[in-house]
């Protein structure tokens, strides 16, 4: 490593110090989803579906949002998955979900999807950030069960719970092929991604992925056509902790993806400003 590259891990493991020296509580995120707790049992997704029974986009989010802060999400989501990567000459690791986002509770679950504008409300709540495209290749090739990705003609009923549901129904049946269910999982969703591109169409969302296990190129290129309000059934928020390691040191994700050199390590597209495409503006969120 040069003196340059020394002094830059120096000076950004130096801007993280005072965050991580004395304040363990930051620590369990490398392990473990810092979100709440529920008070009581979570609900299964069967009595959460029920809630959500002809409700509108709009409607749904919110409640959905809402069970999210109290807790009403599968404890094995909570234990993170580490993710390494070997790349000039430097090792980096970040942590993610095993999974993408689902409601309800280890024993009766459902994969959620949800829109880019209640995704940024999410990581700000959680402290957490979503992948770069990058970043999502990683996981795919770390991902101890690989899913194949089902795919639906092009309708005005992809926003619906039924095809959610429909969608979830296929992807457990590939999941209960495997004994182990707490595993790394991956190819069965679109990704929502950060992306540069999203700086001149900060009202669009970026979508990724849908790996292809035969071919093994992706179904989706990376695509900000659809607006940050819309959701579908192919849809899939993978959360990332806010801490990465690199050679050893660790650091703050925002600060190494805003790095001119050690960004090339989580993305493809040179630095990216997590806090500006995170920001939320609109208070509003989806729509149908």
């Amino acid at each position: 490593m040069g003196r340059y590259s020394q002094f830059a891990l120096a000076f950004l493991s130096f801007c993280t110090c005072s965050i991580v020296q004395g304040q363990s509580a930051f620590m369990p995120q490398l392990k473990s989803l810092p979100a709440p707790l529920p008070t009581e049992q979570s609900l299964s997704a069967t009595t959460i579906l029920a809630m959500l029974e002809d409700k509108n986009v709009i409607e749904r989010e919110k409640i959905v949002l809402e069970l999210l802060s109290l807790g009403h999400f599968p404890q094995r989501l909570r234990s993170l998955k580490k993710v390494t990567v070997e790349e000039q000459k430097r090792k980096i690791s970040f942590w993610v979900m095993p999974d993408y986002l689902a409601i309800g509770n280890d024993a009766d679950e459902m994969l959620m999807p949800l829109s880019f504008s209640s995704a940024r409300l999410l990581t700000q709540s959680w402290g957490f950030a979503l992948p770069t495209r990058k970043m999502v290749d990683a996981i795919y090739k770390s991902a101890e069960r690989k899913i194949w990705p089902r795919t639906y003609p092009p309708s005005p009923e992809m926003n619906s719970m039924e095809f959610a549901r429909d969608h979830n129904r296929w992807i457990e049946g590939q999941r209960y092929l495997f004994p182990e269910q707490d595993v790394l999982t991956a190819g069965h969703k679109k990704d929502v991604v950060l992306s540069k591109r999203l700086y001149q169409r900060h009202n669009r969302q970026a979508i990724y992925g849908w790996n292809n296990i035969r071919a093994g190129e992706t179904i989706q290129p990376l695509s900000i056509w659809h607006g940050e309000k819309y959701v579908d059934y192919s849809h899939g928020l993978r959360m990332v902790a806010p801490w990465v390691e690199i050679d050893g040191v660790l650091v703050s994700l925002k600060q190494a993806l805003m790095h001119e050199e050690y960004s090339s390590l989580l993305s493809d597209e040179g630095p990216l400003d997590i806090d500006r495409l995170l920001r939320h503006t609109d208070h509003s969120i989806a729509h149908n």
